[in-house]
């Protein structure tokens, strides 16, 4: 099960018991073509379960980082072997396609 959710930037809230919480984010600097994504994975303590960050060169598009940093989450966690998930990300546009 995967739930996907939208919520303004606010301090960070566990998921429910038997759920992984799933925090992303890209950043995109026009000047020069480079964006970065960052995925955190925690369980409902609070403990860093699994996280990435990268690079992605070429991009100037912040929907293209976010959508990429959005699906790089989903793969992390299936990596993992993290299936109930709940992803959260301040891009509401990149959250609705999910």
């Amino acid at each position: 099960m995967v739930q996907a959710q939208w919520k303004p930037p606010q301090r960070w809230i566990p998921p429910s018991a038997g759920i992984y919480k799933i925090n992303f984010d890209g950043a995109v600097n026009k000047t020069t073509k480079m964006g970065g994504i960052g995925v955190v994975i925690r369980n409902v303590e609070g403990a860093v379960m699994g996280a990435y960050a990268g690079r992605r060169s070429g991009l100037v598009c912040p929907f293209i980082v976010e959508a990429s940093a959005a699906i790089c989450s989903i793969l992390l966690a299936q990596q993992m072997g993290f299936y109930n998930v709940e992803i959260e990300g301040d891009a509401l546009w990149v959250i609705k396609k999910i």
